[in-house]
């Protein structure tokens, strides 16, 4: 939340290097699909509970419960990485911001004369 705070204050002058850049995008990223995984395991679960009682109640057991929680932050960080190494510090004028540097699928020019 401090960065936050600062970045309202300051929005065009990110005070970190480009590590800590790509660092905060992938915890943001991490954490929104997180969020989007634990809701969709929510959800199968309680689905399972609703069209198979049965079988819901012998799978409700505490260690099940912290291993699907686990997975699913091991998954959303693994999808969060590729996004995440796209951040880093653009400077224009007087402004340095952390942003996305590089599109998905479009060529640098240093690439492209490879």
């Amino acid at each position: 939340m401090p960065l936050e705070l600062y970045g309202t204050w300051n929005p065009f002058a990110y005070p970190f290097n480009q590590i800590a850049c790509i660092i905060t995008g992938l915890l943001s990223e991490t954490a929104a699909n997180a969020t989007v995984l634990t809701i969709t395991s929510f959800t199968v679960e309680r689905y399972i509970a609703i069209c198979h009682p049965f079988r819901s109640h012998t799978m409700s057991k505490l260690s099940r419960a912290i291993k699907f929680v686990i997975v699913i932050w091991l998954v959303a960080f693994g999808l969060a990485t590729p996004q995440a190494l796209q951040f880093g510090i653009v400077e224009s004028n007087n402004s340095r911001l952390c942003t996305i540097v590089t599109e998905p699928g479009k060529m640098d020019e240093s690439s492209a004369h490879d």
